[in-house]
């Protein structure tokens, strides 16, 4: 098998590994908001001092937020950042 295959079939089986993980988080949040009152999004955006978009992406899975953005939605959240990362094998 060539080289270049392998390779593609790799970064192929990475990117789906991370969709995964993107989907866990988004509804981890989701979970998450609601349990705690956050039925919107603005609001959780302002009570953590995240950009409203960023938040809609999050949720939409089709990002996982940095260090700093995750601990201050935990923190907002009144949970630990591992139970946002609940179900993700790191």
């Amino acid at each position: 098998m060539k080289v270049e295959t392998i390779e593609r079939r790799a970064r192929k089986r990475a990117h789906k590994a991370q969709a995964v993980i993107r989907k866990i988080f988004a509804a981890n949040l989701r979970r998450l908001m609601v349990a705690k009152g956050f039925e919107k999004q603005w609001a959780l955006a302002e009570a953590a001092g995240v950009n409203i978009a960023s938040i809609s992406s999050y949720l939409r899975g089709r990002y996982i937020p940095r260090a700093e953005n995750m601990a201050r939605i935990a923190e907002v959240l009144e949970i630990s950042v591992e139970e946002l990362l609940k179900g993700i094998d790191v």
